[in-house]
Protein backbone atom coordinates (compact mmCIF):
# COMPACT_ATOMS: atom_id res chain seq x y z
CA UNK A 1 0.00 0.00 0.00
CA UNK A 2 1.64 3.45 -1.16
CA UNK A 3 2.17 5.71 2.07
CA UNK A 4 0.66 9.02 1.17
CA UNK A 5 3.50 10.64 3.44
CA UNK A 6 5.93 10.72 0.98
CA UNK A 7 6.08 13.17 -1.67
CA UNK A 8 6.46 10.17 -4.29
CA UNK A 9 4.27 7.41 -2.61
CA UNK A 10 4.39 4.85 -5.63
CA UNK A 11 6.66 4.05 -8.63
CA UNK A 12 4.83 5.45 -11.03
CA UNK A 13 5.05 8.76 -9.64
CA UNK A 14 8.80 8.05 -9.27
CA UNK A 15 9.06 7.37 -12.84
CA UNK A 16 7.18 10.36 -13.62
CA UNK A 17 9.73 12.80 -11.56
CA UNK A 18 12.70 11.37 -13.01
CA UNK A 19 11.15 11.86 -16.73
CA UNK A 20 9.88 15.34 -15.95
CA UNK A 21 13.28 16.48 -14.73
CA UNK A 22 11.61 17.00 -10.67
CA UNK A 23 14.41 14.92 -9.40
CA UNK A 24 17.78 14.66 -11.43
CA UNK A 25 19.07 11.86 -12.65
CA UNK A 26 23.29 12.89 -11.85
CA UNK A 27 21.63 13.77 -8.45
CA UNK A 28 19.38 10.81 -7.43
CA UNK A 29 19.67 6.98 -7.89
CA UNK A 30 17.16 4.10 -6.50
CA UNK A 31 19.08 1.85 -4.64
CA UNK A 32 17.35 -1.77 -5.10
CA UNK A 33 17.30 -4.29 -2.20
CA UNK A 34 15.50 -7.25 -1.45
CA UNK A 35 13.99 -6.28 1.27
CA UNK A 36 13.70 -2.21 0.49
CA UNK A 37 13.80 0.20 -2.43
CA UNK A 38 15.44 3.76 -1.66
CA UNK A 39 16.17 6.67 -2.83
CA UNK A 40 20.36 7.86 -2.70
CA UNK A 41 21.29 11.27 -3.13
CA UNK A 42 24.35 11.77 -5.01
CA UNK A 43 24.73 15.36 -4.91
CA UNK A 44 26.83 18.03 -3.01
CA UNK A 45 24.99 20.31 -1.49
CA UNK A 46 23.71 18.14 1.85
CA UNK A 47 26.20 16.06 3.92
CA UNK A 48 24.92 12.08 4.39
CA UNK A 49 22.37 12.60 7.04
CA UNK A 50 20.59 15.12 5.36
CA UNK A 51 20.44 13.30 2.22
CA UNK A 52 19.43 10.42 3.92
CA UNK A 53 16.23 12.28 6.13
CA UNK A 54 15.23 14.28 2.38
CA UNK A 55 15.33 10.85 0.17
CA UNK A 56 13.38 8.92 3.28
CA UNK A 57 10.51 11.89 2.44
CA UNK A 58 10.31 11.61 -1.06
CA UNK A 59 10.17 7.81 -1.43
CA UNK A 60 10.55 4.17 -0.14
CA UNK A 61 9.39 0.58 -1.70
CA UNK A 62 9.37 -2.84 -0.61
CA UNK A 63 12.26 -4.38 -2.35
CA UNK A 64 11.42 -7.24 -4.76
CA UNK A 65 7.88 -7.37 -3.98
CA UNK A 66 7.36 -4.08 -5.92
CA UNK A 67 9.04 -5.34 -8.98
CA UNK A 68 5.70 -5.98 -10.77
CA UNK A 69 4.76 -2.22 -9.86
CA UNK A 70 7.71 -0.53 -11.27
CA UNK A 71 8.08 -2.77 -14.30
CA UNK A 72 4.26 -1.44 -14.69
CA UNK A 73 5.25 2.57 -13.79
CA UNK A 74 7.92 1.90 -17.16
CA UNK A 75 4.93 1.24 -19.27
CA UNK A 76 6.14 -2.62 -19.42
CA UNK A 77 2.97 -5.20 -19.20
CA UNK A 78 3.56 -7.55 -16.94
CA UNK A 79 2.46 -10.75 -14.50
CA UNK A 80 3.48 -12.73 -12.37
CA UNK A 81 3.79 -16.50 -12.82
Amino acid sequence: MPDPKLKYPTYEALAQAFATGELDMNKYVLVLDNDCCTLDYRGDDMDEDEAYEHCARLFHGNGYADFGDAVRAAGIPCEWC
